[in-house]
């Protein structure tokens, strides 16, 4: 029998614009790509637990225009309950414009449209576990995180003031490290897991990061008895930092670390 999940949140379309140096402030650049890709956080967690083998059934809106279907696409494709996707008359379909460098560092705005009518109206189909985001509006999550049953998640994201309520009340709450800062003491004392997502490191920064220094002494292995032999070698001594001119993009020392 498979897992049922309901995930109440925001369906987008990215348009995403990619190989062209980042734009500063009044700067026009030109030599990007285009490209139209279905998104938003609700239906990328929908299709993700659809791929995983769920019964999933995305509860949100998209406007009346022919971005709608775009943004759908896949979600039809993964076999993902669409009914309690409403259309909205005279308002249009969320849409992320995300610019993507060469080196792949973005920049995105997101116009939500239709994903501000996303309303808790009626109870939710019985389902193993909900799912929630912070694409919509706040009082909607407030209104699911008082009413649903069962399992809750939610991935606090993009971050913005939520109510403890509504933290004492999940079970998983998901972050990344941005989030968690922004957050901070909040997160503390849930009686619910909270999982931070931290990514890998580029692949040039991982042989040049320095490794944190061990938390004591570091011990050198002896075998038991009276009798002991002449202590090993000691672990070798950590690579040097990357120089201040390398590219290495590592956060702040300590954040992440590859040995």
């Amino acid at each position: 029998m498979s897992v049922t999940i309901n995930v109440i949140g925001s369906v987008n379309l990215d348009i995403v614009a990619s190989g062209a140096p980042l734009p500063r402030a009044g700067q026009t650049v030109t030599g990007a790509s285009l490209a139209y890709h279905p998104g938003g956080k609700g239906a990328n967690q929908a299709l993700a637990a659809a791929r995983l083998g769920a019964d999933v059934a995305l509860f949100g809106a998209v406007g009346d225009d022919g971005s709608a279907d775009q943004a759908l696409a896949l979600l039809r494709a993964g076999g993902v309950d669409l009914a309690g996707v409403k259309v909205c008359a005279g308002v249009p379909t969320g849409v992320a414009l995300i610019a993507v460098s060469t080196e792949g560092e973005n920049q995105i705005v997101v116009a939500a449209g239709a994903n501000l009518d996303v309303v808790y109206e009626a109870a939710l189909p019985t389902a193993n576990a909900t799912l929630c985001q912070l694409e919509i509006p706040i009082s909607t999550i407030e209104a699911i995180a008082a009413k649903v049953k069962g399992f809750f998640a939610i991935n606090l994201a993009p971050a913005q003031s939520v109510s403890q309520t509504v933290l004492n009340r999940a079970d998983l709450i998901i972050v990344n490290e941005t989030e968690a800062a922004f957050y901070g003491e909040a997160l503390k004392g849930l009686t619910g897991l909270v999982v931070v997502l931290i990514p890998p490191a580029p692949r040039s920064c991982r042989s040049r990061c320095v490794p944190p220094p061990p938390a004591g002494p570091r011990r050198r292995r002896r075998p038991a008895g009276p009798h002991r032999a002449p202590a090993g070698p000691s672990p070798p001594d950590p690579p040097p930092p990357a120089s201040p001119g390398s590219r290495c993009r590592c956060p702040a020392p300590g954040a992440r670390w590859r040995a």
